[in-house]
Order: structure tokens, then sequence, then C-alpha cells
């Protein structure tokens, strides 16, 4: 007999940090991979906004580690999984479900779909705390900034491991054009992106910009002859520029990209007391063969809108943020080690997030530097989720049932937060910070087998959900990553 249950909650929080005290020092080369930097230059040339203000990297006095566009292209980082092998103490880790970022060995898990990331991620100003809404690939990048440690006070209460900042690059006074391609022989991987940008008028600017990318499948399926994890994508961006003075800046822009993922690099290995090995080559495990035999696939499509505008009052700068953020993801996971079917875990979700931010921020001379802000941001989420078992798996052949699971989720929050710092030399200051926030959180939730015999795959949800494969109730399953 199906049943069901249903579940709101209501989440309020605060947080307010106690003083930090700091001093003023050079990054050290371990932790920070910007000294080396060609195209970014010295420190005393280097300038970052990882304290929410222009600064020059020689200034911040916390661990930070900046990539510019030229080194990224140089060591063919091109999303933020690969920078694993260029910034220290930073992992992004994919499950079969979604990537987490962990940095210094703490952040978020990767079953959490329906929550944020301990790793705060900013693109443009605008904060994406899901996965999906940071996993584009990286192009046309002005610099990446990856701030390690406690970050809440200046990027929220999700940064309780640390921060990373995304700056796309922006229009100019003059006409830029790049190009760039490549083609990766072993797995038949390619990769095109180009952006051209140019004046219109001598107050405004734009720039476009687009990437084409293909990643061979790097795991063969020995059931059915394919590569499994072949990714195709594309996504195009345009921003434009406008700067009626020399105090007043405006730059809007809009992306989409549109990823696919046919197959998958994950692969079952255990089911409760029943184990499958992986492919075994020479008596040890193939870590490029696979043997599941199901439809898998994940698909997701994006969009993003900003507008970013600064006004220089002239001691103080006034700035401000909006964004919208929404993004259609749908994935398929066969539970399968052939000749052994145990069915597939089916995931649709769909995220809306509007934010708006504007802070007041003094310039760097004097003894006193500061920043106040405020911010508001709606978060709308849709996730549809279930398992088809199939218990042919299990000795029981022509049985088959399913479980569905359902999630409707909305959020709004706001902040204040402040910093003061205080210069009392050349090389000792000492920083004051609060944060005050209040998150609220407010779901529907449904958890509901279906009858034997009535795959889930055969359902219409009403409801959305939330189902991990790794969570309490269906703990037995467990994955190899090839």
């Amino acid at each position: 007999m199906a049943y069901g249950m249903i579940a709101r909650f209501l989440l309020l929080s605060s947080s307010i940090t106690c003083p930090a005290f700091a001093y003023a020092q050079t990054a050290s080369p371990a932790e920070s991979p910007a000294q080396a930097e060609s195209d970014l230059g010295h420190l005393d040339d280097i300038v970052v906004t990882a304290q929410r203000r222009e600064q020059t990297l020689q200034d911040v006095p916390v661990a930070v580690s900046v990539l510019g566009g030229l080194a990224l292209r140089q060591q063919n980082v091109s999303s933020i999984e690969g920078l694993n092998t260029a910034v220290p103490n930073l992992v992004v880790t994919r499950s079969p479900f979604q990537p987490f970022v962990a940095i210094r060995g703490l952040g978020s898990g990767g079953g959490g779909r329906a929550f944020e990331q301990s790793v705060a991620t900013y693109v443009d100003g605008i904060y994406a705390g899901r996965a999906n809404q940071f996993l584009n690939p990286f192009f046309d990048v002005e610099r990446v900034e990856v701030v390690r440690g406690p970050q809440s006070v200046l990027f929220g209460v999700n940064a309780n491991a640390g921060a990373i900042n995304i700056v796309n690059k922006r229009p100019g006074k003059e006409i830029e054009a790049y190009g760039a391609a490549g083609y990766e022989f072993a797995n038949q991987g390619y990769n095109l992106e180009g952006a051209i940008s140019m004046p219109l008028t001598s107050t405004l600017a734009v720039r476009v910009a687009g990437k084409v990318t293909r990643d061979g499948g790097y795991v063969r399926d020995t059931v059915t002859g394919r590569d499994q994890g072949r990714t195709d994508s594309e996504i195009g961006r345009i921003i434009a520029s406008w700067r009626p003075n020399s105090d007043l800046r405006f730059d809007v822009s809009y992306e989409r990209a549109h990823k696919k993922v046919d197959g998958t690099s994950f692969q079952l290995t255990s089911l409760g007391a029943a184990t499958f090995p992986p492919a075994i080559e020479d008596g040890k495990f193939d870590f490029k063969k696979s043997t599941s035999d199901g439809p898998e696939f994940t698909r997701i499509i994006t969009d993003n809108v900003t507008l970013n505008g600064s006004y220089d009052l002239g001691t103080v700068t006034l700035s401000s943020s909006t964004g919208y953020s929404a993004y259609d993801f749908d994935q398929a996971i066969a539970g399968a080690n052939h000749p052994v079917s145990v069915g597939t875990a089916l995931d649709d979700e769909s995220f809306k997030q509007f934010y708006q931010e504007v802070r007041l921020v003094s310039s760097n001379a004097g003894f006193l530097n500061y920043i106040v802000g405020l911010n508001y941001f709606h978060q709308d989420s849709r996730i549809d989720q279930g398992v088809d078992i199939d218990f042919g798996g299990f000795g029981v052949p022509g049985l088959r049932a399913g479980v569905r699971n359902g999630l409707d989720q909305k959020s709004d929050g706001y902040s204040v937060f402040g910093q003061a710092t205080f210069n009392f030399t050349n090389a000792f200051n000492v920083v004051l910070g609060g944060r005050y926030s209040a998150i609220t959180k407010k779901a529907d939730y449904i958890i509901s087998p279906t009858a034997a015999g009535q795959p889930v795959t055969g359902y219409s949800f009403d409801v959305p959900s939330l189902f991990v494969l790794s969570g309490p109730t269906f703990g037995f399953f467990q994955w190899f990553n090839p």
C-alpha cells in the first residue's frame, strides 16, 4: 500500500563575527600562485576584490590565490573542477549527483542538493550557492580569486570554509578580439572559444564571447561498446558597459549555457551484501572500463543576468549588484553492473534566484577604511527524484517497484554587514567586522513508494522531490568512480 509523508519547516538563522586582528603581509608562495603570473604582474600591481573592494593583493590580509585569464588558459583550467591542480588546498569533487567544493578539507557533502555549498561562490558579484550555478566552463575570464578560511562577514553565512570569486572580462575603450582552439587526440575532444569587444559610442561598449566544447568519453562500456562520460557544451555571453562619466559605470550581462553528458563514469559496485566488482584486467581494477548497460545522461540549461553599477562619490563609492539566475537539470543514472540491473535513479530539478546587494565602500587611503552593505535574495527550487527498482537483480524476475520523492522549497534571506580596518602603521592594522543574517526556508516534502509492478518511470510527478541514494533510506547503494 502506498503511503506519503508531508512536512513543512521554517529556519531562521543569524550570525555575527568576533573582532579579528591581522597583519598586512605578503602572501606565501605556497598559497598564492598569483605571484608567478605574468599576465597579472607583481603583487603591488595585482588588483583583487577578495574583500569586496578593489585592493592590491599585497594589501589583502587573508590567504588568497589569484589566477588571471592567461594563466587559466596556459594551465588548461577550463572549469571550476580544473582549479584542483592550480590552487593549493582547494578540492572540487564530483559525486553521482552533484559536485561539492572544499577548502582546507572543509566543505559540504555532494548529496545536499537542496542546500547551499559551504564554500560561497560569486560570479560577477552575484552569489551562486548551488553547484549547478557555477559549473559552466571558464571562458573569457578576467580572473578567479580563491579566499581561504571563514569569510562570513563579507561573503555571507555560507562561506564557512572560504569563498571563490569569478570575474568575467568587461568591454574596454579599444577594439579587442581573440580566438582559441584545441583538439585532444586520445579522447577525440575539442574546444573552440573567442570574444570580440568594441566601443559603440564614447560612453557605451559591448563584448560578445562564446565557447563550444566536446570532451570525449574516457570510460569504455564493455557491454555497449560506447565511451561513457562524453560531454558537449555550448555557452555564450554578451556584456554591455555604459560610462556616462568617469565616476559612474554600469555593466549588464546575459549568459546562456547548455551542457549534455552522455553516460557517466560511475558504476554500481555493491547492493547490500551483494558485491559487483568493476572490470578487472590482469588481476587489477581497470579504471577505464565499465559494465553498466542502462540509459544514463545529464543535461543542464542555465541562464544568468547581472547588472552591476558603481558611483564614485569621492571619499566613498556606492556599488550595487543585481542578478537573476536559473537552471533546469535532468539526470538518469543506472544502478547496473552487467548482467545485473537493479533499476534507474531519475532526477529533474528547476531553480530560480533573485539577488540584490548594495555596498558603501570607503577609499583605501587614511587611518580608517570601511565597507557597509546589505543584501536580499529569493530562491525557488523544485526537485523531482525517484528510483525504478527491478527485483530481477535480486533473483525475482518480473517484479518491479519504485520510490518517488518531492521537494518544493522557497528561500528568502537578507543580511546587514560591515567591516572596518584601522591602519595604525604600514605593517599593522586591526580589522573589526560583523554580519547579521536572517534566512527563511519553507518547503513541502513528500516521499512515497509506488505499488509493486508500477515503475517510477511511468509516473508524472506533481510534487518535486529530494532523494539521495547515499541517504539513510536507500543507503545500500554504493558507487565506484573509474
